[in-house]
This record gives C-alpha cells, sequence and structure tokens, in this order.
C-alpha cells in the first residue's frame, strides 16, 4: 500500500465484503445471501459491482472501475462509490 492509499482521517479504511455471504450473478446485478442475518439482498448492476470491487481496494480505484465500465464521470462514479458504500455497510454487506 502506497502512502497516498494508507487510511488516515482523510481516507479511512476501505471495507471489504462481509464473511459468510453467499452471491449469486442474476439477470441484471446479484443476489446476496447473509447466513448470519437469514436475509437475501438484491443488488443492481452498479451496486453490484461496487460490491465485488469491494476487497479493501482504495475509493479512487474502484471509482475509476465504475467510471470505466458505467461510463461515468470521476465525480460521478465517486459519489455513487460512497453511496453503495453506504447502503451495503447499512445491509451488513460490507465491514470496515
Amino acid at each position: 500500500m502506497t502512502a497516498a492509499t494508507q487510511p488516515d482521517a482523510h481516507h479511512p479504511p476501505a471495507p471489504r465484503r462481509s464473511p459468510g455471504l453467499d452471491a449469486h450473478d442474476v439477470a441484471d446485478g446479484i443476489v446476496v445471501y447473509s447466513a448470519a442475518d437469514d436475509t437475501v439482498h438484491h443488488l443492481n448492476a452498479l451496486a453490484a459491482a461496487v460490491f465485488e470491487l469491494s476487497d479493501g481496494r482504495p475509493r479512487e480505484l474502484v471509482a475509476a472501475e465504475l467510471a470505466d465500465v458505467f461510463g461515468l464521470s470521476p465525480e460521478r462514479a465517486e459519489a455513487a462509490v460512497d453511496t453503495a458504500w453506504h447502503d451495503l455497510a447499512d445491509r451488513h454487506l460490507l465491514t470496515a
């Protein structure tokens, strides 16, 4: 990890997928089952991409991938990552 991507007050640690999840591709995204709380979550294509990319890589790299795949501006991609990370964390699909 370089100094530019190390967690600090301005760059908190990037989230990772929570353990114990079972994810399956579907036509318009993915379906994620959490045995811990017996819930099923349907993620659209953009949320699915963020979920799949949430392996500890920094926000900037996730946003760059979204921008490339979905044709988003860098600002829009970063906003999409922030929104998805917040939503996925609220659903207990990501951990810090």
